[in-house]
């Protein structure tokens, strides 16, 4: 309350917050900052692992869509007959041939890192294709289709495998080929 006093004004014992009141303040916002700041990192750290897996499936999807493509498909049957297609993303839309040009024309100039720590430092997005041929036994009433086998990874830049990010995709030899 004011009281005035002749021309002056006399405050009553409104004098503001105590150095104590805002030591504690400031100590409750630590202790809330300290136990709310690792649930946000590992919030970033799982909406980066799921970014990572949503660009490996874009990949898988457009390896898919690209082998509809005659030119393409003959290309790479003629490329895994002797073995497996594997290289990494960078590389494959780097490549000079009907694959490439159409990988590239459905993700443009994607480089294919991954931010997570799943997939290490040296994480890039790699793509495997395996050929297989059709098998049957008519005898044993046993029928197995062929085709091409997808699995897009994390590997490094010579696509070796790397970090512990799950591959998209399926892998024919370990499907018992």
């Amino acid at each position: 309350m004011i009281k005035m006093r002749g021309n002056r004004r006399e405050k009553g014992k409104n004098e503001g917050f105590s150095l104590i009141e805002l030591i504690i303040a400031v100590a409750i916002l630590a202790v809330l900052t300290g136990l709310l700041a690792p649930q946000f990192i590992k919030y970033v750290e799982k909406s980066r692992e799921v970014r990572d897996i949503q660009a490996m499936d874009t990949v898988y999807s457009a390896v898919q869509v690209v082998l509809t493509s005659e030119d393409v498909y003959e290309e790479l049957l003629s490329d895994t007959e002797a073995g497996t297609f594997k290289d990494s993303l960078e590389n494959v839309l780097e490549r000079d041939d009907a694959f490439g040009y159409e990988m590239k024309s459905l993700l443009g100039e994607t480089k294919g890192e991954l931010k997570s720590r799943k997939a290490t430092d040296a994480g890039r997005i790699c793509v495997e294709i395996e050929y297989r041929e059709g098998k049957s036994d008519s005898e044993k009433g046993i029928s197995e289709p062929g085709g091409f086998g997808i699995t897009v990874y994390c590997g490094d830049s010579a696509a070796n495998p790397v970090g512990e990010l799950e591959a998209i995709g399926s892998n024919l030899a370990e499907e018992g080929r």
